[in-house]
């Protein structure tokens, strides 16, 4: 605990006897096996403010007169991170690291040398970095869990004093940031395994956030995020590690540069046509929608196959809208975090031997594509897709007044129970078949699936000869005007195809070095521009860092709360007849009341 232990206990060695004549109080007690025992490291960490990281308590968002109101949850998280320092993301990330690396350097690049600000103020700031260490750990450790995603993205989105996007509402991007000015700067979100990164997704929805913007910036952020622990965990309440942060921008200027870069198939989707609109007039039939916009034919389907079970439930059993829109928003179907609960489509499958063998054929490899792609019913990836049933359960339990399902009764939660079938009407949602309702007529792989027209459509968007190769699309599109660059991207091979583009961890590191236009945004050099160390032993090591200035009256208060909890719970345990104990829990909170009267007094006196 350093000095500020050694200084309490060498005061307390010398008075000991001058301050305990008479019998010990339970608090004297307390702060003696406090200090004695080492135990406030502890008490001090748990002590810190506990957020519920449930998504929807930090996304309570009404209108009232126009203007949004925040949920409880999110109002007690702002009032930490709105004392996290930096006028942007990137700002804020960096004095997060630097407070981690040396905590009385980044106070005193607050506060100034002389420490101009009250004792209460620098508490409040150094509590404020603690806060955001304690939660962000809280998410990472539970990053697969359901909804965790989007804890992760409300978590963020407080941070930059923005909103998340709600789904399906025509872009990519996950939340908004309002700290670049005030402005609605959209932002998409990935976080992966360190070494694993990919920041991709559907070419047709990009292009269409940058032509078509639905906020105050014609860009799309994109903020990745990579996380490595020690011994190689991945999830759980003992992670120790860091998250490494990038950030860079796709425009209407880089585009063509960076995807020009980009993975090998990711580069088709800048490809145009030699033939340019004449081409595109002649294509048959037309192009799938985007995922988003098939999850919402998705979302319609599922929610039939969940009425068509109700039936079958007895009516304390059965599912209501919020259980459905909790679990499409867990299971986030149009997006790389629900990949794993598809089968890979073959975009070759339906070419003839002859028109593989064609000189201009080039293979292309498997992927998940919406529409095409059969849910997996069987195996690990249905037991994910029943873990994330049984999250959405959970989280209904926690947001009711009494629990509505039973968790630990394998008929609920098991395999063969209310939850595998769940996960089994979500499966029949996306194949169809004969056990479906209207036998998958509305399912999406009967809705999308490949016709004759489709197949020819297909075919001539496959010929390398009519394309112009993706260096040769890059030079004619910078050579272009605003407008012209507008409809190139609406002609491009992407966004006829709904192809992917993606971009790994390596090409992200180095993406400000593929155009001569602006891809970074304030205050970076680089797209890498820092690290933060998350889990519970570092935020420990930062705590032990900051023990002086959680000096004896904020554990005063500390120790109090503690013993206000102690004899209450014992003056009830013991039939309310021992009133020593009633008489040290309201001793316990006056002193409580005195102490924050202090502070406030102090803050007040600074302003």
């Amino acid at each position: 605990m350093g000095d500020l232990f050694s200084l309490i206990e060498e005061v307390y060695e010398v008075e000991k006897g001058t301050l305990f004549k008479q019998a010990k109080s339970e608090l004297q007690v307390l702060k003696e096996q406090f200090l004695n025992e080492r135990k406030s490291m502890t008490l001090t960490l748990d002590a810190i403010p506990e957020i519920d990281v449930t998504e929807l308590g930090w996304t309570d968002v009404t209108r009232e007169g126009g203007g949004p109101i925040d949920g409880p949850e999110r109002k007690k998280l702002l009032q930490f991170l709105e004392n996290i320092r930096g006028q942007d993301f990137v700002e804020k990330i960096r004095s997060i690291s630097n407070f981690y690396d040396n905590p009385d350097a980044a106070m005193q690049a607050m506060f100034g040398e002389e420490g101009k600000t009250s004792e209460a103020q620098q508490i409040q700031v150094a509590l404020s970095y603690l806060v955001f260490y304690k939660t962000l750990t809280k998410i990472i450790a539970n990053f697969n869990a359901a909804s965790a995603g989007f804890s992760f993205e409300a978590f963020l989105a407080v941070l930059m004093e923005g909103e998340q996007v709600k789904a399906n509402t025509g872009t990519i991007a996950d939340f908004l940031s309002r700290a670049d000015g005030g402005t609605a700067m959209p932002v998409s979100l990935k976080l992966y395994q360190d070494g694993n990164l990919h920041v991709g997704g559907s070419f047709r929805d990009l292009v269409g956030d940058i032509t078509n913007p639905k906020f105050d910036h014609d860009l799309m952020r994109y903020v990745a995020v990579t996380k490595r622990f020690e011994g190689q965990e991945k999830e759980g309440q003992n992670v120790n590690g860091f998250l490494k942060w990038y950030r860079f921008d796709f425009t209407l200027d880089n585009i063509f540069d960076i995807l020009s870069r980009s993975s090998k198939h990711s580069r088709l989707c800048i490809q145009l046509p030699k033939r340019g609109q004449a081409f595109i007039d002649a294509l048959p039939g037309i192009a799938d929608p985007s995922p988003e916009e098939m999850e919402k034919k998705y979302a319609f389907a599922f929610t039939k196959e969940m009425e068509e079970y109700n039936k079958s439930l007895a009516e304390e059993l059965r599912f209501d809208q919020a259980f459905v829109d909790a679990f499409l928003k867990n299971l986030s179907w149009a997006t790389q975090l629900s990949d794993k609960f598809f089968k890979l489509y073959d975009p070759d499958a339906e070419l003839s031997d002859e028109e593989k063998a064609a000189p201009d054929y080039e293979p292309r490899p498997q992927y998940v594509k919406r529409g095409a792609s059969a849910m997996i019913g069987t195996g690990d990836a249905f037991r994910g897709l029943i873990d994330i049933v049984v999250g959405t359960m959970a989280q209904i339990n926690d947001e009711a007044q009494a629990p509505r399902y039973d968790l630990d009764n394998k008929a609920v939660v098991g395999f063969k129970g209310i939850a595998g079938q769940v996960a089994r009407r979500a499966v029949l949602a996306n194949n169809g078949g004969p056990k479906s309702v209207g036998k998958g007529k509305i399912s999406i792989l009967k809705l999308y699936s490949v016709s004759a027209e489709k197949r020819e459509r297909v075919r001539k968007l496959n010929l390398k000869s009519n394309w112009f190769t993706p260096e040769q699309s890059t030079k004619r599109y910078n050579a272009m005007s605003r407008e012209q660059k507008i409809v190139a991207l609406k002609q491009t091979r992407g966004w006829l195809s709904t192809e992917q583009f993606g971009l790994t961890q390596a090409m992200v590191a180095e993406v400000d070095s593929y155009s001569t236009h602006r891809v970074l945004g304030p205050n970076q050099e680089k797209a890498f521009f820092g690290a933060i160390n998350v889990g519970r032993k570092n935020t420990q090591t930062v705590l032990n860092r900051v023990t002086k200035l959680l000096n004896e009256s904020l554990f005063d208060i500390f120790v109090n709360v503690k013993a206000i909890q102690d004899n209450t719970y014992a003056y009830m345990a013991g039939g309310m007849q021992q009133s020593a104990l009633a008489d040290e829990a309201i001793n316990a909170s006056t002193n409580v009341i005195s102490k924050t009267e202090e502070f406030k007094s102090t803050k007040g006196a600074d302003k």
